[in-house]
């Protein structure tokens, strides 16, 4: 409660600044290599220590950081994106409080949380482990099937106890497996913390779409 409530108080600090141009009190600027800085940016000094960008920045995460920069840098403009995000605009201005909340929600999943949406994409486009696992039965059931076979042979004295082998290959696969499959599991669990705590903002913004 205490952080949640100190989080809203710098909030609201930050908007003043903002209004008077206190720069001193302002979160710090954008770091972009200069190397990967474009000219237009670097003409009007758009991420400078007074720059627009840094004025303008209520992002709470790098990603929304990095995108308003990719706008203000934008050579052309398409007239039906704008107005779009114009009308955006128009529809949060008369909503102060829930603008602000949206800000709170955000920064205090973003301070707990260790996932970057790149994280999330890049688990998002992993193969599904269903197929791996589907798999991986398959192969283990014909194991077992030729397993078995092998062990009436054995019982019958057409061979020697060679399916001794077989058990033994069966669970080191199985034991094989079992640790990859951990793995994955190990990160949706991790991905499942990392939504709980992103909870507070999509449970904000369903309110505000109804």
């Amino acid at each position: 409660i205490i952080a949640r409530y100190e989080t809203w108080r710098t909030i609201k600090q930050t908007h003043l600044a903002r209004m008077a141009l206190d720069w001193e009190h302002l979160p710090p600027p954008l770091t972009i290599p200069q190397s990967e800085r474009q000219p237009l940016e670097i003409d009007l000094d758009l991420l400078g220590k007074r720059g627009v960008h840094r004025l303008l920045d209520v992002a709470v995460s790098l990603e929304g950081r990095q995108r308003l920069r990719q706008w203000l840098i934008a050579g052309e403009m398409d007239l039906a994106t704008v107005q779009k995000r114009q009308e955006l605009v128009a529809e949060l201005r008369p909503r102060p409080l829930f603008r602000d909340k949206l800000i709170l929600m955000g920064q205090l999943a973003t301070g707990r949380s260790t996932w970057t949406s790149q994280r999330w994409l890049e688990w998002l486009n992993r193969p599904s482990p269903l197929q791996q696992i589907r798999l991986w039965l398959g192969i283990i059931g014909i194991a077992a099937a030729i397993n078995f076979l092998l062990l009436i042979l054995n019982l019958t004295g057409v061979i020697g106890p060679i399916w001794q082998g077989g058990v033994l290959v069966i669970l080191l696969l199985t034991g094989w497996q079992a640790q990859q499959l951990g793995d994955t599991f190990k990160d949706a669990a991790a991905l499942r913390d990392a939504l709980e705590q992103w909870l507070g903002v999509f449970t904000h913004l369903e309110k505000h779409g109804h």
